[in-house]
């Protein structure tokens, strides 16, 4: 995956800007919405123990990633999934959830593994 280190930035610079735009607003805040805040609301008091609530809402912010189909991708999201869980469970602070998801996604789409999570019709070398 060399051949995509930068790729998005060095073939097209305003898609690129694009992503950095509006990834924040139309994938970070709604996936933040719904896997942590109606998640926390439903099931944060009947989970013992925030450990085992942002446990369960990693894999499942993980498992919904799986459509993608590369295992690289459940990792990644997982630890993402941990991270943003705590930033919104621990620290109590949506907001610090999706600046960390939004930030997450755009250093991944800048650094080229955005490619990881494009399942569209791509012609992927892996």
């Amino acid at each position: 995956m060399p051949e995509s280190f930068f790729a998005l930035y060095r073939v097209n610079p305003w898609a690129w800007g694009a992503v950095m735009l509006f990834y924040p607003l139309l994938s970070a805040l709604p996936q933040e919405v719904v896997f942590r805040s109606l998640f926390f609301r439903r099931y944060g008091r009947i989970l013992p123990g925030s450990k085992r609530a942002i446990t369960l809402n990693a894999i499942l912010f993980s498992l919904a990633h799986l459509l993608y189909w590369n295992w690289i991708v459940a990792l990644i999201t997982f630890v993402g999934g941990v991270i943003f869980a705590w930033a919104y469970s621990v620290r109590r602070s949506f907001p610090l959830a999706v600046i960390l998801h939004a930030i997450a996604g755009n250093v991944l789409f800048t650094v080229g593994a955005g490619v990881l999570f494009f399942s569209g019709s791509v012609d992927r070398p892996f």
